[in-house]
């Protein structure tokens, strides 16, 4: 694909890789992409061109290079187990413009394992975890970040009833962990006030996800997610409602 991306869910990755909420804040993506949909191999490689630059501009270039990729191992009736590798590049830099600022490239990457067990039991269709080691390092010549470096563990639980409920457990420990493009809950360094961080984050969250077609192509998608902040001793929550039109349509068959 050259131009507007399948991007933002699409890229699959996980939360302390690639905030969720991107989804609404940022959901346009231009650039260039490669996809590989195969039977036991899935594959998106991608650059987001986010901000480009003129000769004289007062600010950096910005793009980010994605790569996730998801290898089947085992796949039959009863199970289905993956591999699931993921790469983040957040580049700004240029050699054109005067903003006097150096160039910064930030790294995340996610290697785990992914298990899907789909049942026929009378309340239940699927149960599904993976558990990610995921990595954080500052590539760039002059550092400016907090941490040059960082580690983290993502594990998570969905459990998908059949009455359109679902049960998301998630669990997260970081050890001067940022992503520039992640949830900034798992982040060791504040995104709201500046200078502050925290070296170790430990945190749980439960989200309850209810999810109903209201009319044809219309969907509607209600969640409450508590979370607690292990080493903060507190808990808060957050919640939303959306509304999804989905529709295939033919414009023109080309013979």
């Amino acid at each position: 694909l050259l131009g507007t991306l399948e991007g933002s869910l699409n890229h699959r990755f996980i939360e302390p890789v690639y905030n969720v909420e991107r989804f609404i804040t940022n959901r346009l993506e231009q650039g260039a992409q490669a996809i590989i949909n195969k039977e036991k191999f899935w594959l998106d490689w991608y650059i987001d061109w986010e901000k480009a630059i003129g000769v004289n501009s007062p600010y950096r270039e910005e793009l980010t290079m994605g790569l996730s990729t998801r290898i089947a191992l085992l796949h039959n009736d009863k199970v289905k187990i993956e591999l699931p590798l993921q790469l983040l590049a957040a580049h700004k830099g240029g050699q054109i413009d005067t903003s006097g600022l150096p160039v910064e490239t930030l790294l995340n990457t996610a290697i785990g394992v992914s298990a899907t067990f789909p049942l026929q039991a009378s309340f239940l269709k699927g149960i599904k975890t993976e558990h990610y080691y995921t990595t954080y390092s500052d590539a760039s010549g002059q550092k400016r970040q907090l941490f040059e470096k960082g580690k983290g563990w993502y594990s998570s639980l969905v459990i998908q009833s059949k009455w359109n409920i679902d049960v998301d457990a998630r669990y997260w420990r970081g050890d001067t962990y940022y992503a520039a493009k992640g949830g900034p809950l798992y982040s060791s360094v504040s995104e709201k006030i500046p200078g502050y961080s925290e070296k170790e984050r430990e945190l749980v969250f439960l989200s309850f996800i209810y999810d109903k077609q209201l009319f044809p192509n219309l969907f509607v998608d209600l969640r409450l997610e508590p979370y607690y902040d292990i080493r903060n001793s507190f808990m808060e929550y957050s919640y939303s409602i959306f509304l999804r039109f989905k529709k295939d349509f033919l414009l023109k068959r080309l013979d």
